[in-house]
């Protein structure tokens, strides 16, 4: 070793070992206040998520004056001068996660507890990013390793372990969040409309012509988000009547302005379906037949409306109007599905790779607004190939059969929310597990925990567990 090396060692030495004690501190004070807080530490989840999707739209420098002539014309993809406090909120969510994993690690091996289940729901969910993350980025067209795909695991780890736990807190941390996020958006609308508000928008309600973004990263990002906010309203209402006549209103005015006709059919069947499982349900949870047959009639009724119609003449007439055109095209995505069949053809076992549908490859296939499939399915299999889109059917199976499941302790919102992402899937691709920052993450982990809400309440015992040998030891050995 020379006198260069041996400088460098001296000055770099002393400033990793500081880095390293600093982890090692900052992670023990996150242990001791889960040890402190262990049922309110995961709460802090939705809070950083939430401040991160602010922070990264309003120092994005985005500009939707011209949105509607040229979508590219908005800003860049980035999050600009935000990614310090980015980077922040991530160390704070993974030593938050971090410390309920070693925690709960820890009591396990001190108390013995009862087998919970949902193991295979886990094990699809871990397969699921694994395909999409680790082979494709290994065997893909395009081999890549990008971080910060692999921090939601850490978090759907944490809340996955957490599950014997009352989850209720996190549920009302989202809602509370979600509240303060449809707020800052209609301000942001009023003072910044340049960030906030697309002008000259055709949308579908008369003499409506602008389209809200809001805080999110898109129209089509900030109208789940208000939709899921009502969901949880539903489910958990605030205390307070003006505070919940207040937040409807709220929720409301973003879905009419986000102009999102894809959330705006959602909220319909979702009110429906809520509809009929809060009232339609006798005390044993077995669907009443007035109901089933009411259901049926409106069905009826509408078959015979389509029949009796003149479908030939309305067809025609619709294809000559621009909505037609819109859905005959499905607004553009019938050619971004044809590159991204096309793509998956190019590697039918690993797909493209991470990077898919990033801006070289936008660039390639001469599609530079294509920020990625406009449909689940394809994205996945574009990017991550048979194996990808095999292990996103295996986990989109569990997650129904868990809503299924859910859907007595959660009323039916289980089912809802289990509904809003499935349609938002064929145009959008809402289970794509990137970064921390994004509403498609909220809503997953929202998902995710409303279908743990049963192995909560089913299995409140872990109290009573009787202590192994090994905490026997423990305790003889603190009391002398």
């Amino acid at each position: 070793m020379n006198s260069g090396e041996l400088l460098a060692l001296g000055y770099y030495g002393p400033i990793v070992l500081a880095a390293a004690l600093a982890l090692v501190l900052v992670q023990g004070a996150f242990l001791a206040i889960e040890q402190r807080y262990p049922q309110r530490t995961l709460a802090v989840v939705p809070v950083a998520i939430c401040i991160g999707i602010g922070l990264s739209t309003l120092l994005s420098r985005r500009n939707l004056t011209f949105a509607s002539v040229d979508i590219r014309l908005i800003a860049s993809e980035d999050a600009g001068g935000a990614s310090t406090f980015l980077r922040a909120l991530t160390a704070v969510i993974l030593a938050v996660c971090l410390s309920k994993i070693v925690a709960l690690l820890m009591r396990r091996r001190l108390r013995s507890a009862p087998r919970l289940g949902g193991q295979t729901l886990l094990l699809t969910l871990l397969a699921f990013v694994f395909a999409t993350h680790g082979l494709s980025a290994a065997f893909g067209t395009h081999p890549a390793f990008v971080h910060n795909s692999y921090y939601p695991i850490a978090v759907f780890l944490a809340f996955f372990m957490a599950r014997g736990e009352d989850l209720s807190p996190f549920l009302d941390m989202v809602k509370g969040c979600l509240l303060v996020l449809m707020m800052g958006s209609l301000l942001a609308a009023v003072f910044m409309p340049a960030l906030a508000l697309q002008p000259d928008y055709a949308g579908l309600i008369p003499g409506l012509s602008v389209r809200l973004w809001g805080l999110g990263s898109h129209a089509n990002a900030i109208g789940p988000l208000a939709l899921l906010l009502a969901l949880l309203l539903y489910l958990r209402p605030f205390k307070t009547v003006w505070l919940q006549y207040m937040a409807f209103s709220t929720l409301l005015t973003v879905l009419v302005l986000a102009q999102s006709k894809t959330v705006w059919a959602a909220s319909f069947v979702c009110l429906a379906l809520l509809a009929l499982y809060g009232r339609g349900r006798d005390t044993q949870g077995r669907l009443k037949p007035g109901y089933l047959l009411a259901f049926l009639f409106a069905v009826l009724c509408f078959a015979l409306v389509v029949v009796a119609a003149d479908t030939e003449r309305l067809v025609a007439k619709l294809t000559t109007s621009k909505l037609g055109g819109d859905l005959l095209t499905l607004t553009g995505r019938t050619t971004i599905w044809s590159e991204a069949w096309s793509t998956w053809l190019g590697n039918f076992w690993f797909g493209y790779g991470p990077d898919a549908w990033g801006p070289l490859h936008r660039t390639q296939i001469g599609l530079p607004f294509a920020f990625h499939a406009h449909n689940q399915l394809l994205q996945t299999l574009s990017s991550a190939g048979f194996f990808g889109g095999l292990f996103l059917l295996a986990y989109s199976g569990c997650m129904l059969l868990a809503s299924w499941r859910a859907a007595r302790i959660t009323r039916g919102v289980s089912l809802a929310v289990c509904l809003v992402v499935l349609a938002r899937a064929v145009s959008e691709a809402p289970l794509e597990v990137k970064g921390l920052f994004s509403g498609e993450i909220l809503l997953h982990l929202t998902w995710f925990v409303l279908v743990l809400l049963p192995y909560a309440s089913s299995e409140r015992i872990a109290k009573a567990a009787p202590p192994t040998s090994t905490a026997r030891r423990f305790n003889s050995a603190v009391q002398v």
